[in-house]
């Protein structure tokens, strides 16, 4: 079987990008213990006393009894950290679209993942394949369906704000490119603009920094910076919209730079051409799977991914799955915790 990352590391991986480490798994993990304590005695069932690297790194490689809780815990912390702030929700159509495509690519790649078989190839490879036939058919989708709620052409293919981009020689990442949206959106000409404004010069000394990408800030002093000028920007958008465009921005500019490192050997700057690939997924003509040949309920897929396992040398084969009675008690009650949903209402 092909040496695939588990779904434990692509949920860590979607974890780091939105500024997700360690101690904020602990946090989450301690919301969880509790609601559990409140209801049982028995406070190690279903959820570690405490998380631990080796632990993290150990169901990474599918080893250790805390995989299927430490699967929920990621999600749920993924899902809080786009859909809430401090505690409350966080209303952006940005950070509703966020969610349902991490949910559904995370399915998708949870679901196909341990089926395929594809021995003598690298796992470079057999994602790459994942990647082009199967993930971006489905943003593509999601963003043409979606591309008039954005501002200007925030979801356009052509342009899009949250894709790698090269202009005069140069590349432009996510985080530089809403953040500068954002400037214009406040009236702000530059970074020291917005320093002078301020009335402190690290307020400056950071927006030079994101503008030039190194490095990659916390997600809460983006939210913070956006606050402190929320009401420059009520034209184009209430805070929270802006709040969810930088959000998510930060995450693909993470993803992005380790995305050309996995795959550099394959495709230098690999995610340079990811506009140019979302294009020729429009061009071509997709498929649905509605009569469950791959068991993947309807999710969408580009006409290749039929033909992937084969081109690849693998087969698909039967799945390890836990049983939906095993997935209620371990998520609990749906007031545990906020999360795990790909809905657009975040309370």
């Amino acid at each position: 079987m092909s040496a695939l990352p588990s779904h434990f590391s692509a949920q860590r991986l979607v974890c780091k990008c939105f500024g997700l480490e360690l101690p904020q798994l602990q946090a989450a993990l301690e919301v969880k213990r509790a609601a559990h304590r409140a209801r049982s005695k028995k406070r190690n069932r279903h959820f570690p006393r405490k998380l631990t690297r080796v632990m993290l790194n150990r169901a990474e490689a599918g080893a250790g009894r805390w995989i299927r809780a430490l699967d929920i815990l990621a999600e749920e912390t993924i899902y809080d950290r786009v859909r809430r702030e401090n505690g409350g929700p966080l209303f952006a159509f940005s950070s509703s679209l966020t969610d349902r495509l991490v949910v559904a690519l995370l399915g998708l790649y949870g679901r196909i993942a341990p089926q395929l078989r594809a021995a003598g190839l690298r796992p470079e490879e057999v994602l790459w394949v994942i990647v082009e036939e199967v993930f971006l058919p489905t943003v593509m989708l999601e963003l043409r369906q979606n591309w008039r709620d954005g501002l200007g052409n925030e979801f356009e293919l052509e342009g899009c704000w949250y894709l790698p981009m090269s202009k005069g020689g140069q590349r432009l990442n996510p985080l530089p490119r809403v953040l500068g949206f954002w400037l214009r959106a406040a009236g702000f000409s530059s970074a020291s603009h917005v320093g002078k404004v301020m009335k402190r010069d690290s307020g400056r000394k950071n927006v030079k920094g994101w503008l030039g990408e190194e490095p990659v800030p916390e997600i809460g002093s983006l939210h913070g910076l956006v606050d402190e000028f929320a009401q420059e920007v009520v034209w184009t958008g209430r805070p929270n919209e802006w709040k969810g465009r930088l959000t998510l921005a930060r995450a693909m500019q993470v993803l992005c730079k380790r995305m050309d490192a996995y795959f550099g050997v394959l495709h230098p700057a690999s995610s340079t051409r990811l506009a140019a690939m979302l294009k020729a997924v429009q061009a071509e003509r997709v498929a649905v799977d509605e009569g469950g040949i791959l068991n993947l309920d309807g999710d969408v897929l580009c006409r290749a991914v039929v033909a992937a396992p084969t081109a690849a040398r693998g087969e698909v084969g039967e799945g390890n799955y836990c049983t939906d009675s095993e997935e209620s008690e371990l998520r609990g009650s749906a007031g545990d915790y906020a999360g795990g949903g790909g809905g657009d209402d975040p309370t």
